[in-house]
């Protein structure tokens, strides 16, 4: 359970003693970023001020042939690194590789901002994402045409048991 300590700036500054770190959110609600001590979080608020930055950031995770449209919530200038959280209903892929708050790190990321340019590459990645399904479907209906299969009962074998 997370305690308000302080605002600050534009944000607010909570505690939250399971994890033991002070956490800062935005106006809406957004985790922006989190520190061991509150003046480690002041400090990190105002480095994201003086660069201007507004949270949350509107970007595509785009990795393993799967393209997540989502937000940037917070920023770690020390450890380089952010925490991205994904639109539930804006994937194009297998879902339980994309969904929920994931931190990343800058140095590998796969995250580009929502341009006009990247907003036609998300619908054209969706549009061959639903023909791979497809095919995937069709692949999977002549699979279960098979006949006659080999397992246990075909070598009048009893079930496995566990």
């Amino acid at each position: 359970m997370e305690t308000k300590i302080a605002d600050y700036k534009t944000f607010q500054i909570l505690y939250d003693p399971q994890s033991r770190h002070f956490i800062a959110k935005n106006a809406d609600g957004d985790e922006v970023g989190t520190a061991d001590s509150q003046s480690t979080l002041e400090k990190q608020l105002d480095a994201l001020a003086k660069h201007r930055w507004t949270f949350p950031i509107r970007a595509f995770d785009s990795r393993n042939l799967i393209v997540t449209a989502g937000r940037i919530t917070s920023l770690n200038p020390e450890e380089r690194t952010f925490y991205f959280v994904a639109d539930e209903d804006e994937v194009s892929g297998p879902r339980r590789f994309t969904t929920g708050r994931t931190k990343g790190r800058l140095t590998s990321s796969s995250l580009y901002e929502v341009t006009p340019r990247n907003e036609e590459i998300f619908v054209k990645v969706n549009d061959k994402r639903k023909q791979v399904k497809k095919l995937e479907e069709e692949i999977t209906e002549l699979q279960e045409g098979f006949e006659k299969k080999i397992d246990l009962e075909y070598f009048g074998l009893p079930a496995a048991r566990y």
